[in-house]
């Protein structure tokens, strides 16, 4: 097993992570959002051990793959989290950090980004849909849209850790295993470009 993607950029061993999986792990793959700008930014911040956070790869815009540690590791991307009758999923499961802001809110005819005390507004060129999130039908935000050789390259990713663990079963949102905590990767993510690669 390889423990390294062959075309990311190696940025270092993130402090972040639980030791190496069990026996028969991981058997999930989740996808998240970074919620943040610059992928590279995301990935710098996850290799801080006071972010007390961690996933292997964040994958930016561009479609460039930053990898921040060694693909037999647990970390720490998960939280508290349940699937299927699994808790706490960080030591079954592998997680992919795309990099969008993910949802946001319309104010005097902008999109804007953030939280209230720091809201910024958005001015990225991916676009935003408006949408409900599939966990709270009732309220629509606008989402930043994933540019396609971001998608592309996470599907290349997926596709590479399924010949590194074929004991990975599924992929799922962060909002599959933690429905009202977290809403990533949102409906602005194809996912089910990702769940073909299970059929």
């Amino acid at each position: 097993m390889a423990a390294r993607y062959p075309t990311a950029q190696w940025l270092g061993q993130t402090p972040n992570n639980g030791g190496k999986f069990k026996a028969g792990q991981p058997t999930i793959l989740v996808c998240h959002y970074t919620a943040g700008g610059a992928g590279l930014d995301s990935a710098n911040y996850l290799m801080k051990s006071a972010a007390e956070a961690s996933a292997p790869f964040v994958i930016d815009r561009d479609g460039a793959v930053l990898q921040i540690s060694e693909i037999d590791l647990v970390n720490w991307h998960a939280g508290k989290s349940a699937w299927k009758g699994l808790t706490k999923l960080n030591a079954y499961s592998i997680g992919l950090e795309f990099a969008n802001l993910g949802y946001m809110k319309k104010v005097g005819g902008k999109w804007m980004t953030g939280a209230s005390k720091f809201q910024s507004e958005y001015t990225g060129t991916n676009g935003v849909i408006e949408a409900a999130h599939k966990n709270d039908p009732t309220k629509i935000q606008g989402w930043e849209k994933y540019p396609d050789v971001q998608i592309v390259a996470g599907l290349a990713l997926a596709e590479w850790l399924l010949t590194q663990f074929p004991t990975i079963k599924e992929v799922v949102g962060h909002d599959d295993i933690s429905p009202g905590r977290k809403s990533d990767p949102g409906p602005a993510f194809p996912m089910g470009r990702f769940q073909a690669l299970f059929s």
